[in-house]
């Protein structure tokens, strides 16, 4: 191993500090990634900015970034879910509130468009309130 990059010195001590920061397999060997001298100290200072910023977005410690971060994870897979159902019971709503008003029509279009919501809320909206309509003429 040669952690000088090349470059000769005379000593380790030269180099400051090591910093291995991962290691990869290919082909039986073993590469190494790791940062010397000032790098070290550069990169370390980063990561304490890093560490800052986290600990007021999560507000949570260092040592409880990844379960606070789990955790929000979990928070937005549990709302996505609610608001499709959500979206689902609205979408009969409108269906229904369509159907009574517009009881001559066989096709009724509806379109919604926001900037927030993904284009699948759409789909499930209008397959609703199409599915609706259809058992109403049934």
């Amino acid at each position: 191993m040669n952690t000088c990059c090349g470059t000769h010195v005379k000593g380790l001590s030269q180099l400051q500090l090591i910093k291995f920061i991962g290691k990869e397999k290919k082909k039986g060997i073993t590469r190494l990634t790791f940062l010397a001298g000032g790098r070290v100290t550069r990169e370390v200072g980063r990561w304490v900015e890093r560490e800052k910023k986290l600990n007021t977005i999560l507000q949570a410690g260092p040592e409880e970034h990844t379960l606070a971060a789990t955790r929000i994870v979990g928070d937005v897979k549990g709302l996505a879910q609610q608001n499709k159902s959500l979206l689902k019971e609205l979408s009969v709503l409108i269906g229904k509130e369509l159907a009574a008003t517009t009881a001559t029509q066989k096709m009724i279009d509806l379109h919604r468009y926001t900037l927030r919501s993904p284009p699948s809320h759409f789909y499930v909206m209008c397959v609703c309130v199409s599915f609706y309509l259809e058992r109403m003429q049934t």
